[in-house]
């Protein structure tokens, strides 16, 4: 038995719509897959990308304080203190006068002291409750930021990222055929 080599004439080509076909749909993958610039978010969302996120993580640590409050007027001590707590931190920040800064400050004060007084249930409680706090306002700035990522992306224009993957894609298989037909 003799073995031959059958040599096919035809010579390899590659299909124009096809190829343009699939670099179009890879033109469109980048679009949503490179990474989002400075200036995109400037451009789609003038000056309010910060605002949003701090919105949102404003108001997932609210929600969470609050839910920690019910629990501190069933008596729950701990969450009172963490509460209390954190009401006095806030008045330090929006106080208008330097008196009342002050006794934000000593109320503050009075209840830290108060805390570090307390059984250590309590402390771990107090802890507990902080890094709820901190996980939630985490898990918000997360979810903002990958909704204003989405958001953005899918407002780039498809055009800028399909049309000239479908002309580098037809002109890259063009190349390949006129190369394949020189060389034979």
């Amino acid at each position: 038995m003799q073995v031959c080599v059958i040599k096919n004439t035809e010579p390899k080509r590659a299909s124009l719509p096809l190829t343009g076909a699939f670099c179009g749909l890879v033109g469109y993958t980048l679009k949503h897959s490179l990474p989002i610039e400075v200036d995109e978010y400037n451009n789609y969302y003038p000056n309010k990308t910060a605002t949003l996120v701090d919105r949102n993580m404003k108001v997932a640590r609210q929600e969470t304080i609050e839910n920690i409050a019910t629990a501190a007027r069933k008596g729950n001590l701990a969450a009172d203190l963490f509460v209390r707590k954190m009401n006095a931190e806030d008045a330090i920040k929006v106080s208008p006068t330097q008196e009342l800064l002050n006794a934000a400050k000593k109320n503050l004060d009075g209840i830290k002291e108060q805390i570090k007084n307390a059984t250590p249930e309590i402390k771990d409680a107090i802890s507990h409750y902080t890094a709820q706090v901190a996980e939630k306002v985490k898990d918000a700035k997360q979810a903002s930021g990958t909704l204003m990522e989405a958001a953005i992306k899918s407002k780039r224009p498809t055009s800028l990222y399909v049309i000239p993957g479908v002309v580098l894609g037809v002109a890259g298989a063009f190349v390949y055929n006129v190369i394949g037909a020189i060389r034979e």
